[in-house]
Order: C-alpha cells, then sequence, then structure tokens
C-alpha cells in the first residue's frame, strides 16, 4: 500500500520448520481495491474492533474467544468462522452449567458496537452465527437490533434454536434501510437464554457491511401454495440469498437468476442458481421447510401468464393485475369480442380467430385471384385441388381462409381446427353466419361447435361430403347464456383429395337476419317429395319439394339448409335419416328433370331445425302422427325464397334406405341325410333376401 511503484510482485516466503513434519499450502488469492475499513466491521481475529459486553447478569457473558481455548467437553463451536480453525477468534456467550433459581425466567446478554454513522456503504450488514442450544431447555435466540440515535430501539431480525439454525456456523443479514442517512445508530447482539438453557452457546463472528442494492421482495414463502412457489420460483426469477442461506460466499453477496429447476425433486424443492459471478449450483426452495433464496424481481406476466390470451397484464411482486385489451368487454379473467369484432372477411389474416392446439393442419388465408389467372387454369388440360378453389371470397371479392387435405389416408392425420376468441352470450348476440366451399372428396366433414367456459361442447352444424366449387350461406343459433368459443373443425378427406374454406364469418342478432324466422308455414303441416328427374323416381333421392294443402309444388333454397333440416325431411318421408344434402348446382345437374317446369316455384328458405326440439313435438302427437316433421322447424315466410334464391340454389336430399326382405320361395326339394333313418325325416330350404329394397346410404 505504501509502494509507489506501478508494478509489484507478490511473493509468499516459506520456511519449513526443522522436524520436517509440518506443511503449508496457499489457496484462493483474491485482490481487492484499497479503501477505508467500514466502522463496526470485524472478524476479531486482531482485537474486538470497539465491540463491548453488556449483560444483566454474569449467567451468559459475551467473550472474545479463541477457538483452541474452548475445552473439548465444552459446548462447540471450537474454531472460529473467519480461519475455521482453533486459533481463530469470535464472539460468544455461553450459559453456566448450573441453573440459578435467582436469575429470572430469560436472561438476555448484549454485544454492542461502538456508534456508527449511516451512510450509503452501511445499508446492509452480513455476520455469521453459531447457535447450541441446551439438551435441557428449548428457547435459546440470537436476535439482531439497532438502537437509533431518538433512543428507540428497533429489532431487525430473531434467529430462533430450531434445526435450520443450529450445529454450524450460519450466514446471516439484516438491512439498515429504516435508519436515515446521516444518522447515529448502535448494533447490538442480544443472546437470549431461558433459565433452565445450561451450557447454551450464542456465537458471532466476521461482521461486516456494505450497499443494500435492491431490496428482495417480503414474501411469505411458508405460507404459498404448491403452484404460487412453482411460479415464484420459475425460470428467469431473479433471486439473492435467503434467511436460511448456508453456502458461504458462492453468489459474491450478489444477485442471480433461476436457469433451471430439478425435475426429480417433488415440490420444486430444489432450483438451480446462476450467479452474476458466474458461479453456479442448486439451492433450497421449500427442501425441508429451508430457503436458500430470496426474490429480487419476478415478473408475474412474463413468467407465470396468469391472465387469459385477450388480456393485459401488469404485476408487482406476487400480484398481478388483469385488464382486458383495448375492444375486448370482460373483467380481465375473462376477455371476449362484439358482435362486430368476431367477425372475418379473411382478406389478409385470420383476424381474431387462431389455429386450434394440437391439429396437424393448418388454416391458412388465400388471396383471390385475377381473371386472367383463373383462365389461365381453366385452360388446363388437367385440372388439380387448386385449380378448383374459389377465385375470390363470399362477397365476390378478397380472400378466404383455406384448409386442404394432406397426403396421409388418415382422418386424425387431415384435421384442422380455426377457434374464435371468447365470446359472451348477451342480447344482441344469437346466430353466426358463414359462408363454406366443400369439394373433392366425399370423405370431406366440417364441423361447428361451441365449446363452453366448462368444457360443455354445444353442436351447431354439421357439413359432409362435397358441397361444391361455389360458396354457399348457412348460420346457426348461437348459446343463450353463458361464455363459450366457437371451433370450426375441419377434415377435407383423406390422400390430399379434398379441400375446405370459409369465408365471411359475421355474428349478429335475431333481428339481423334478411327476414323474420318464424314456424313454416304458419297455417300447419305441408307434405314433402322428393323428385330425382328420372323416371321410375327414385324414392331415396332427389330434389326437396313442399307444398301446402293441393297448391303447386315447389323447391327448397339451399341457404342455410343443413344436416338436420335434411334428417328431418328425410324421416318425414319414412327414411331411416339422411345420408347427404346435395346443394345447388350439384342438384341442378343430378336432378335436372322432372315435374313440368321444375324451377318455377323456391317456397322456403334459411330452414332451421333443432333436432331436440323437432322430436320433443312429435312425441306429444298421436302415435299415427307421431313423425318428425320439417314444419317443426323455422325458416323464412313461405314463399319469401322467390325473390331471394335463384334456380342454381335448389337444394335436394340423399337419404339412408333400410334394406327390407324380399318374399319367401317356394320350398325346395326334401333331401334325405340317412340311408337308415325314417323315410320321413330329411331336410327341405327356402331363402328370401334383403333387396326389397337393398340398403342403400349407410342404411
Amino acid at each position: 500500500q505504501n509502494s509507489t511503484a506501478q508494478y509489484f510482485r507478490l511473493k509468499f516466503v516459506a520456511t519449513r520448520g526443522r522436524s520436517y513434519r509440518s506443511d503449508m499450502a496457499v489457496d484462493d488469492i483474491r485482490f481487492y481495491p484499497c479503501g477505508p475499513v467500514t466502522e463496526g466491521a470485524c472478524d476479531f481475529e486482531a482485537d474486538a474492533c470497539a465491540w463491548t459486553a453488556k449483560s444483566t447478569s454474569k449467567f451468559a457473558m459475551w467473550k472474545r474467544l479463541q477457538g483452541v481455548r474452548a475445552s473439548i467437553n465444552s459446548p462447540p463451536p471450537h474454531s472460529d468462522h473467519t480461519r475455521k480453525a482453533t486459533i481463530g477468534y469470535f464472539f460468544h456467550a455461553l450459559t453456566s452449567s448450573v441453573v440459578d433459581d435467582s436469575l429470572p425466567d430469560t436472561i438476555r446478554s448484549h454485544l454492542s458496537s461502538s456508534e456508527l454513522t449511516r451512510s450509503e456503504s452501511n445499508c446492509r450488514m452480513d455476520f455469521y452465527y453459531y447457535i447450541n442450544p441446551s439438551e435441557n431447555a428449548n428457547g435459546t435466540k440470537l436476535e439482531v437490533a439497532a438502537l437509533k440515535n431518538d433512543g428507540n430501539v428497533e429489532l431487525l431480525k430473531t434467529i430462533s434454536d430450531d434445526k435450520r439454525n443450529t450445529g454450524s456456523w450460519r450466514h446471516g443479514y439484516v438491512e439498515l434501510r429504516s435508519i436515515g442517512l446521516q444518522d447515529k445508530f448502535t448494533v447490538i447482539f442480544a443472546g437470549v437464554f431461558p433459565k433452565a438453557a445450561t451450557k447454551s452457546v450464542v456465537a458471532v463472528d466476521d461482521v461486516s457491511f456494505r450497499k443494500c442494492g435492491k431490496k428482495p421482495l417480503e414474501l411469505d414463502f411458508s405460507s404459498m401454495s404448491a403452484s404460487d412457489l412453482a411460479c415464484a420460483f420459475s425460470v428467469g426469477t431473479r433471486v439473492v440469498r435467503g434467511n436460511d442461506w448456508r453456502w458461504t460466499v458462492q453468489d459474491g453477496y450478489g444477485p442471480g437468476t433461476i436457469y433451471d429447476s430439478l425435475k426429480n425433486e417433488s415440490d420444486r424443492a430444489w432450483v438451480k442458481v446462476r450467479w452474476d459471478n458466474s458461479y453456479r449450483n442448486s439451492y433450497r426452495v421449500g427442501y425441508k421447510g429451508a430457503f436458500d433464496l430470496a426474490i429480487l424481481d419476478l415478473d408475474m406476466c412474463a413468467q407465470c401468464k396468469p391472465c387469459h390470451a385477450l388480456s393485459v397484464c401488469s404485476s408487482t411482486g406476487m400480484d398481478f393485475n388483469c385488464s382486458c385489451q383495448p375492444g375486448f368487454k370482460g373483467d380481465g379473467d375473462t376477455c371476449f369480442v362484439t358482435a362486430d369484432a368476431a367477425g372475418c372477411s379473411f382478406d389478409t389474416s385470420l383476424c381474431n380467430w387462431k389455429n386450434g392446439d394440437g391439429a396437424v393442419l393448418q388454416w391458412s388465408t388465400r388471396q383471390g385471384v385475377v381473371n386472367a389467372q383463373a383462365l389461365a387454369r381453366k385452360k388446363r388440360a388437367t385440372q388439380d385441388v387448386h385449380d378448383q378453389l374459389p377465385e375470390v371470397g363470399a362477397s365476390g371479392e378478397g380472400g378466404y381462409a383455406l384448409v386442404l387435405a394432406s397426403q396421409s389416408p388418415k382422418p386424425e392425420d387431415n384435421l384442422a381446427v380455426l377457434d374464435s376468441v371468447f365470446l359472451k352470450a348477451e342480447a344482441g348476440i344469437c346466430q353466426i353466419q358463414y359462408s363454406v366451399v366443400m369439394f373433392g372428396s366425399d370423405k370431406s366433414v366440417l364441423e361447428v361447435r361451441a365449446i363452453m367456459s366448462d368444457n360443455r361442447i354445444v353442436p351447431l352444424g354439421m357439413h359432409r361430403g362435397s358441397i361444391g366449387t361455389w360458396w354457399v350461406p348457412f348460420s346457426h343459433d348461437l348459446p343463450k347464456e353463458g361464455i363459450y368459443t366457437v371451433e370450426f373443425r375441419a377434415t377435407p378427406g383423406v390422400n390430399g383429395s379434398g379441400a375446405v374454406a370459409i369465408d365471411d364469418i359475421k355474428l349478429g342478432t335475431c333481428e339481423k337476419l334478411q327476414c323474420d324466422q318464424t314456424p313454416i308455414p304458419k297455417n300447419g303441416y305441408f307434405d314433402v317429395r322428393l323428385d330425382d328427374g328420372k323416371t321410375p323416381i327414385n324414392p331415396y333421392e332427389g330434389r326437396l319439394e313442399v307444398r301446402v294443402g293441393s297448391n303447386e309444388w315447389g323447391g327448397v333454397c339451399d341457404d342455410n339448409f343443413g344436416e338436420a333440416a335434411g334428417e328431418v325431411a328425410c324421416r318425414q318421408l319414412g327414411f331411416s335419416g339422411l345420408y347427404s344434402v346435395v346443394h345447388g348446382p350439384i342438384s341442378r345437374t343430378k336432378f335436372a328433370h322432372g315435374t313440368p317446369n321444375p324451377w318455377k316455384n323456391l317456397w322456403l328458405t334459411n330452414v332451421q331445425c333443432n333436432m331436440t326440439a323437432v322430436q320433443a313435438l312429435a312425441s306429444r302427437r298421436d302415435a299415427s302422427q307421431s313423425t318428425v316433421r320439417l314444419s317443426d322447424c323455422t325458416s323464412c315466410p313461405w314463399g319469401y325464397a322467390n325473390s331471394q334464391c335463384s334456380e342454381h340454389e335448389f337444394v335436394g336430399i340423399v337419404c339412408n334406405v333400410d334394406g327390407g326382405w324380399s318374399k319367401w320361395s317356394e320350398w325346395g326339394a326334401c333331401v334325405s341325410k340317412c340311408r337308415n333313418s325314417d323315410p320321413d325325416s330329411g331336410v327341405t330350404v327356402r331363402s328370401r333376401k334383403c333387396d326389397s329394397p337393398e340398403p342403400r346410404n349407410n342404411g
């Protein structure tokens, strides 16, 4: 320190004794910048550094003691913390081996520093302590307090004699933030002993002062749940040494970051920390009730993600607040959108819709193509799936959402899920409208359903097979209560053979329909038939036609005509159920001929059937009239479709056909199987077939 040379060399000179039985070693050489020694700091090796002892009794007086002077039969410690050797010095208080009944029930012995001045450099006091409790009485404690210049004493820390704090030198610290800068104060170590605690020891060594740094969060880990602890000590949390620290100076007295948890320990009892001095190790965070770490900084929002995906999260320590993003409603725990915000035209993005977790295929937006490109495609000799995709969205312009089948033959490998954000059933939202294109495979399926907040599934609509390469509009009623999401689940065929596209999703009120949704017709029952344009007519498939009384037959528009309506129509016709719905242009091509001027009338549109409600109505009729009826569904007013739909929008259906037995054949010749049998015995056979009719369409 007194040298003026710019460079120097440090030399250790070892002189071995004559006995040749001694060895010397050097380890852990460190260099530090020079500076004044902080008053009050002391390792007690050279002297007591102005620390003084005071006690209400000689029963447990503090003494500066050298470890070698401790008798083998006396309680530990037998070495100090600084040198970890018997020749090192420390302060300790030892109670008598005999109980003195004249003493009070609790004896306090004080070790006090000199008067100190609070500064930036002594905001925190570190020390090492040793508690060796009595075998015949619990309750030995070490208290750390500050005597302020106004005469008040502030208790900074109490260290009890439980197993976590006994049996070895342990690290402790207190912060002096409550003492104002430049204020005078005195630090007091108080050994607290029950009268019956004989041969009980409290020791202190290596007192030092330093800057506080950032104050750790004041958290009660012992009262936290397992999930809160898992969040608090998750990867990325900034930590410092805590109250149960016993790992010397691995942290360099600085902060560190949790970078991993030990997966093989239960209850997240240990975590791995990388300190800012680059040292790494594992530390207890609940293992046997010990917490080596205190949390310096925690970003609950980033690390624990306690808020909904549509929420804005703000946090301080373990406290957090969730609020909905602009444009969304809700209390922060659950955020939902208004009807306008939930819709999407898919011109440039999926809007507030997203691909569902776990699905193999992904929905994506496809931009409309220009006419020149469309014409070029049509001139190709061989067209693939891409050639049949709509040129523009359902509105006549813009893009749409699309999913194509993969090359996998497994349906589960061809699933795509499109989820809405949270919606809330409330006055003003009761229906979802959308348009669909499905083609290329009779195995294509598009299922529309609502997923309630309690995970209940409410089916909304189901489309199977090939609808065509044109846009067909649909709408469904939404749940009347609760919070839910809407999910489009598409399986666009297999082996790359199909495509499903949706566009123009809109949420609206019932009043936003193009017509008043009413029972059809208002005057009651009407007839239903199928016309397939052939002679004789196939009774199980054809263009769906309806009439009231003896009026003219007319068709049904395919707008919003779904599988539920087709199921009701097939069952009213006497079949066991629906096989498929045939939409507009395909229906016109497949069922092109029939009654004179078959495209003259369109009586119904927006037919909506609730199978549960329809079956309930049927069950209340006479047995002879118990079948379900299309008239139990709802639609726009009778005849409204004539002004709204074209001849390309007549819907057709294909129904399941259950097989029926033919008549028995005549008995065959009798065949006798045994020569010696009764001549009247033998076998004769007759037969019949399940071909009257043959089962068709999954019948």
